[in-house]
């Protein structure tokens, strides 16, 4: 089974799915839609890899020593290729993505933190059951390339976490 985690930036889907991580009953493993952008990062800048940790998370809006004007930031970079990707190889080049790499993994359970609905779209073109929870935070609305995940339109069954 997959379970589909929304919400916008600073909400909290990385905590949730530690959460389910830790609870889980079976084999569980995680995949994050922007893995391949965490990825390009890491392998265009090639910083030692408790400094990614650091720049991938905890200070991911903070501009960083190899940013190309001053203003660059770990997300905004990784803003910039998904947009690269898009034009280049379309919309839904993340699902794609993930769909290949969710396909392999031997888990049971698989929380996938997701954040567009060609992304839902594009993996419920294989069979699979799926759960969403949609994660809602005061203060955290969707204003990157994130946007409010409509699970109903996919027959997904949602639960709502505020």
């Amino acid at each position: 089974m997959i379970i589909f985690l929304s919400g916008p930036t600073g909400s909290g889907k990385d905590e949730v799915a530690k959460f389910i991580m830790k609870h889980a009953d079976g084999f569980i493993d995680e995949y994050k839609m922007s893995q391949p952008l965490k990825d390009a990062f890491k392998y265009t800048f090639k910083f030692n890899p408790q400094a990614i940790t650091q720049m991938l998370e905890p200070f991911k809006d903070r501009a960083f020593s190899y940013s190309l004007t001053d203003n660059d930031t770990p997300r905004q970079f990784q803003i910039d290729y998904f947009y690269f990707l898009v034009e280049r190889y379309g919309e839904d080049i993340l699902a794609k993505i993930g769909v290949k790499i969710v396909s392999n993994m031997s888990a049971k359970h698989i929380v996938i933190d997701c954040g567009r609905n060609i992304e839902i779209e594009t993996f419920t073109k294989i069979p699979i059951k799926a759960h969403g929870i949609k994660i809602t935070r005061p203060g955290h609305a969707f204003n990157d390339s994130r946007e409010p995940i409509d699970f109903k339109r996919f027959n997904i069954p949602c639960m709502e976490l505020d």
